[in-house]
This record gives C-alpha cells, sequence and structure tokens, in this order.
C-alpha cells in the first residue's frame, strides 16, 4: 500500500511540472452582429496593459453614431475625464490595441463595422479626454484606424476628433467605440474531468520515464 501511494505521489508531482505544457481554456471576445451582418459590438473584450501585460478589466463594446456629448454623458468632464471609460492616451491605446486585435475578419471589411458605411477607410475611436475653451471643446481619442483604399493598412493612434457636438452620423468613415465594464469575471482556471484524466496519464508517463533514467 506504501508503494502505491508513494507511486501516486510521483505521479502527481510529475504532472504538475508538465502541467505548464498543457493548455487550458481562456477568456474569448464574442462578435455581435444584427441582421444585416453589420458588427455592433464586442462583448468580453480583455484589455490588457501594453507594458506588463496585466489585466485592467474585462469589457462590452458598442460601436454607435452620434456625438460624444450624447453618448458619454455630455462629455464635458475637463477636470476629471469622468465621461469616459479611459481617462488618458495610455489606457485609450491598451484600448484600442485590445479592439484592433479583437475584430476578428471585420478587420478586412471594415464598412461592416457599425457606423462605417465607407469603402475606404474606418476610424474607430475612444474619447479620453476634453479641453474646454471659449464655449467651443476638443476631443482627445485614441483611434483604431482600418483603411481599405488605397492599401490595405492597420494602425492605431492618437488624434482630436473635433468637438464635443460633432455628429458622427454624417461622417461615413467613423464611429465611436463605447466601452462598459462586463458583467463577468476572469473564469477561474479549472480543469475539466477528462483534462484531469489527461494530466494524471502525463504524471504515470513522466513517471515511468524518471524510473527507467534512474534505473
Amino acid at each position: 500500500m506504501k508503494k502505491i501511494k508513494t507511486y501516486f505521489l510521483k505521479a502527481i508531482t510529475c504532472a504538475v511540472i508538465c502541467s505548464p505544457f498543457t493548455t487550458l481554456n481562456s477568456h474569448a471576445a464574442t462578435l455581435q452582429t444584427n441582421g444585416a451582418g453589420q458588427l455592433t459590438g464586442v462583448t468580453g473584450l480583455e484589455v490588457l496593459d501594453q507594458i506588463d501585460n496585466s489585466l485592467i478589466g474585462i469589457f462590452d463594446v458598442t460601436f454607435q453614431d452620434g456625438t460624444c456629448a450624447d453618448l458619454f454623458n455630455g462629455c464635458d468632464s475637463e477636470a476629471t475625464g469622468s465621461d469616459f471609460t479611459f481617462r488618458n492616451s495610455d489606457t485609450g491605446g491598451d484600448a484600442t490595441a485590445a479592439l484592433l486585435a479583437g475584430l476578428g475578419s471585420f478587420v478586412e471589411t471594415p464598412q461592416l463595422i457599425l457606423g462605417c458605411e465607407s469603402t475606404i477607410e474606418c476610424l474607430i475611436t475612444i474619447p479620453h479626454d476634453v479641453n474646454l475653451f471659449n464655449g467651443g471643446s476638443s476631443i482627445a481619442a485614441s483611434t483604431v484606424w482600418l483603411r481599405l483604399n488605397p492599401l490595405n493598412d492597420l494602425a492605431i493612434s492618437e488624434s482630436s476628433v473635433g468637438s464635443r457636438l460633432d455628429d458622427f452620423t454624417s461622417q461615413s468613415n467613423r464611429t465611436w467605440a463605447i466601452f462598459s465594464a462586463a458583467n463577468t469575471t476572469p473564469p477561474a482556471t479549472t480543469v475539466s474531468a477528462p483534462a484531469t484524466l489527461g494530466l494524471m496519464g502525463l504524471g504515470l508517463i513522466c513517471t515511468v520515464l524518471l524510473r527507467r533514467r534512474n534505473s
């Protein structure tokens, strides 16, 4: 009995050592489309810090036309930036990078992204700051830029998109990306029953190989 127990513990140890080479399921974003085949948003999008790869959050994104004032709580919180999910160019850049990676095949057909009917380019805009002056305003934003003609090009950039009252409805190449915290939490790292058996099998194989090496 003691020999069996020792053998079992060795198998578990080997399984743990080998476990980094096994792949567990991770969180995946889901593209949302309407009946016309247009991309209306992305749910469960992970935004990571591009410097240390830490998780900033998981978000649901919708694409909408309209004005910054209508869609972002007035778009006038100059001091705090509290109208926006991301409040500076660093986190705005992280969001654009995540969104670009999460668009899937729509990077090749940006005219199918809601609000971007242009066959030339699509600029998906994520505002993060507003500057108010003399009754006017200027919006700083991070932008996903998808360009089809004259050449295929993908980019993320920082830009000023004009007034808080500028309406994207009349601009066929622009749409707003509205981020909201997803109603979810990162899934716990779990291993299903079949995966557990597979891991134990890997451990037994590893144990046998070690015994042969030591014999």
